[in-house]
């Protein structure tokens, strides 16, 4: 059995002489970036069940390494100037190494690409990575109560959470679209043929739809609107029977069906020749991207819940994806936004 090997399997067993190991042999940095690249790697694999395509690997492997590197910085500094103890000796190429190798139970979260196990992979992994953590800040630090390890993490993390929280509300989506930013003669010689609405029949897509009908009157463009039936033969094959699953997103894609038939009216119809679309499928936004992709699409507008801060860049949003991802400008929309459409425009024509 190689060193890499052993060390891998140590720090999943959450070796204390493993973590010291690691610790004091400088040539095993480069393990250690292995093994936080192979972790961020099944991460990526695993996010499969949630929806998340593959396109996103190599941002998740870049992402990692920064804040290995950054958590690295961060608990040294906390643990050698905030709260040392008289024992204390470290660098932050030490924490780099045991810091690395704790993330070695992520190398499990590939199993989230199970159906049905997505959820309680990541959780129960997230629970191990943490005690790994716990221990290899302890071994780094040469720490001889696990009470200030934990304090040094906890700090860590508030201090984490809060730049997260920080970055996530200037970074929170604003609405999108290139028409507002061209001057009115450029304006006029777009062509616009075909809208497509993005909708999951809430507040938020109820307002976008007003958006799209408007675009596609003025434009005289056809409207598409979507909708996209989540695929729970994917996510929970291990909860259900066969029969079962059928049933259930047989009535699902049923009842969509029928929410789209309510939701376009003669109107959309017959002056705006409206397409209705009901799609079944695991990830919303890739959905929609390859319809515009293989519609052309000239603009997607979609609803947004405007959700901001730490939970709008942990979880994202489906309206977040489309605009990084689509072939064609996007207009967001959100439910409580002031509107620019003209009141009689909200109303419908005889």
């Amino acid at each position: 059995m190689s060193v890499f090997v052993r060390r891998v399997i140590g720090a999943l067993a959450l070796s204390p002489a493993t973590f010291e190991d690691v610790e004091a042999d400088r040539t095993a940095t480069a393990q250690a970036m292995l093994v936080v690249l192979a972790s961020a790697a099944a991460a990526g694999v695993g996010a499969r069940g949630f929806g998340v395509t593959l396109s996103v690997l190599p941002g998740v492997m870049l992402f990692a390494l920064l804040a290995w590197a950054a958590w690295a910085v961060l608990t040294w500094q906390i643990g050698v100037r905030l709260l040392p103890t008289p024992g204390t000796r470290s660098d932050v190429g030490e924490l780099l190494r045991t810091t690395g190798f704790a993330a070695a139970p992520g190398l499990f979260r590939v199993l989230g690409v199970v159906p049905g196990m997505s959820t309680i992979v990541f959780v129960v992994i997230s629970l191990w990575m943490l005690f790994a953590m716990i221990v290899a800040i302890r071994q780094a630090l040469d720490y001889t109560s696990w009470l200030r390890a934990v304090a040094v993490c906890f700090i860590g993390w508030t201090l984490t959470l809060l730049l997260v929280f920080l970055a996530g509300s200037m970074l929170a989506p604003v609405v999108s679209a290139g028409l507002c930013s061209q001057p009115l003669s450029e304006a006029a010689m777009i062509s616009i043929k075909r809208v497509l609405v993005a909708t999951d029949f809430s507040d938020s897509a109820a307002v976008a739809l007003n958006y799209g009908r408007e675009l596609a009157r003025s434009y005289q463009a056809t409207l598409h609107v979507m909708h996209v039936v989540d695929d729970i033969r994917w996510r929970y094959s291990l909860d259900m029977t066969p029969v079962m699953m059928t049933g259930v997103q047989e009535s699902l894609e049923e009842a969509a069906q029928q929410q789209m038939t309510k939701l376009i009216n003669d109107e959309d119809r017959e002056q705006l020749h409206a397409v209705p679309v009901v799609q079944t499928g695991v990830a919303p936004a890739e959905a929609l991207i390859d319809y515009a992709k293989k519609l052309r699409i000239d603009i997607i507008v979609v609803g947004t819940t405007g959700r901001k801060g730490l939970p709008h860049l942990l979880i994202g949003s489906v309206a977040e994806r489309v605009v990084r991802h689509a072939p064609c400008p996007v207009l967001t929309v959100h439910a409580k936004e002031r509107d620019f459409l003209a009141p009689d425009a909200l109303v419908a024509r005889p």
